[in-house]
């Protein structure tokens, strides 16, 4: 080979070369954009209630105010006459929005509490955002 054709191999060789490094880099950094990260979510399991001070309720649910469903729990007996709203079961719906819902007890047939909640999900739990913390009968 003559050597003004062998610089330009070196030259077109060198160009190729650097052209396969820009693209692997280009590459690696559109992957790593798209790498969802992984957030940690703790155990702890999240319950917002309310506590009704001066009687107990025959029954309670929550309402779903986006489309009327109603809520049922049990009482877990945390404190007394305290009464779940919503727990981090319902989390699945509500990951990453938050929503509007009514706590309603029941007594004798009765309506006798009627309290609007606003609650949120992130990534892992719910977190109430507004409610009261109790209601006197």
């Amino acid at each position: 080979m003559e050597k003004e054709n062998i610089f330009a191999y070196i030259k077109i060789n060198d160009m190729k070369r650097s052209l396969v490094i820009s693209s692997a880099l280009v590459f690696v950094l559109l992957l790593s954009f798209q790498c969802k990260k992984e957030t940690a979510c703790t155990m702890e399991f999240r319950t917002v209630g309310i506590q009704v001070i001066g009687d107990t309720l025959d029954d309670f649910y929550t309402i779903r105010n986006l489309n009327g469903d109603t809520l049922r729990y049990e009482s877990y007996g945390f404190e007394e006459n305290y009464y779940t709203v919503l727990d981090d079961n319902f989390h699945v719906y509500l990951k990453n929005t938050t929503e509007n819902f009514t706590f309603v007890g029941i007594i004798n047939g009765q309506k006798v509490v009627d309290e609007a909640f606003t609650i949120r999900g992130d990534d892992c739990h719910i977190d109430k955002v507004s409610g009261v913390e109790s209601v006197i009968l």
